[in-house]
């Protein structure tokens, strides 16, 4: 839906635009320039928004099951479930987007017993659900969801933050993991940086400060 805030006490649906392909679930919307990137799970949708009334549809790679985006001048960092893995891709030209690197990053031993399976997808089921970018640093919240996703004795969710360099875009490395403390808090990073992560059971956010 696309939605006029022009007089926010008065929102209102000026369009919309219904996904591509059947099934397709949206998990994200990520907005650089009038390009618009749609995280649609099975697929990544890219679509001009010059005209925010009228989206047009630019291109889809269904290559790519993509959870979330971040985009960082002529790359695009997506996280692709139910791995915990990061693409990077060049949509320098969207129209014609490709893949030029990408880094697997390690995830936290789980502790769910065998056979148990979350979505149809086999444990351990990782989800990077938020990136966010600061200067030269990506930020990959990442989250393992348990069978329910409910907080069950013996079956824990967990998540944590991973700190990765993109100084070079196409071969991101990773610097360091913050696990989840179990409390909210602030995240204090080198260099004066800092992330806060307010959660319920686990973290659900990043805010770059």
């Amino acid at each position: 839906a696309i939605v006029n805030l022009a007089d926010p006490l008065n929102p209102h649906e000026v369009n919309f635009t219904n996904v591509p392909q059947v099934g397709m679930r949206v998990h994200s919307l990520t907005l650089a320039g009038t390009t618009l990137y749609v995280s649609a799970e099975t697929a990544l949708w890219i679509l001009d928004v010059a005209n925010p009334t009228a989206p047009i549809s630019i291109s889809l790679t269904t290559s790519i099951q993509a959870l979330t985006v971040a985009v960082n001048g002529k790359y695009a960092y997506i996280s692709e479930m139910p791995t915990a893995k990061i693409i990077v891709a060049d949509v320098s030209d969207p129209a014609h987007s490709s893949i030029v690197g990408s880094v697997m990053v390690p995830v936290p031993t789980t502790t769910q017993p065998p056979g148990v399976s979350v979505r149809g997808y086999p444990v351990p089921y990782n989800l990077i659900q938020v990136l966010r970018i600061s200067g030269t640093l990506l930020f990959a919240l990442i989250y393992q969801p348990n069978a329910s996703y409910q907080p069950i004795a013996g079956i824990p969710e967990s998540n944590g933050l991973y700190i990765i360099d993109i100084s070079s875009p196409t071969t991101p490395r990773q610097l360091t993991y913050f696990s989840n403390p179990g409390a909210p808090g602030t995240l204090h990073i080198p260099g004066g940086r800092g992330a806060t992560a307010p959660y319920p059971a686990v973290y659900q956010d990043i805010t770059i400060l």
